[in-house]
């Protein structure tokens, strides 16, 4: 866990910043973002799973792409899967990235419908 993560929107629960198994998510959910941001292959797949927790619709993710993640991948993604079966706050105001960003994520692998495009 590094001290640069900086999570103000669980601020108003402060109690959740004191629980180790949720810090430990949350600093999963920092790694597979940070990883996603690369241009390799491991990164268009980290980048699909964490759109396809942005907008599900939009971006539908095949669990065998899982298949192509180094086993650390694998498991912090599965960590943030867990994170996000109960959000306390949407993947991207959790780690205070704007969905401009995500977009962007989008548009760099080609992944989705643009918004204006998606009619559900």
């Amino acid at each position: 866990m590094t001290t640069e993560m900086n999570f103000p929107v669980l601020l108003a629960d402060f109690g959740l910043l004191r629980d180790p198994a949720y810090l430990a998510r949350l600093c999963a959910l920092d790694r597979v973002w940070k990883h996603a941001q690369g241009l390799t292959g491991q990164c268009r797949i980290t980048s699909a799973f964490l759109l396809g927790l942005y907008n599900g619709r939009r971006f539908p993710f095949d669990l065998t792409s899982f298949r192509g993640l180094d086993d650390d991948l694998v498991r912090d993604c599965l960590i943030v899967l867990e994170l996000d079966a109960t959000p306390r706050a949407e993947v991207h105001e959790l780690l205070e990235v704007p969905g401009a960003e995500f977009e962007a994520l989008a548009q760099r692998w080609g992944l989705g419908a643009a918004p204006a495009d998606f009619g559900g």
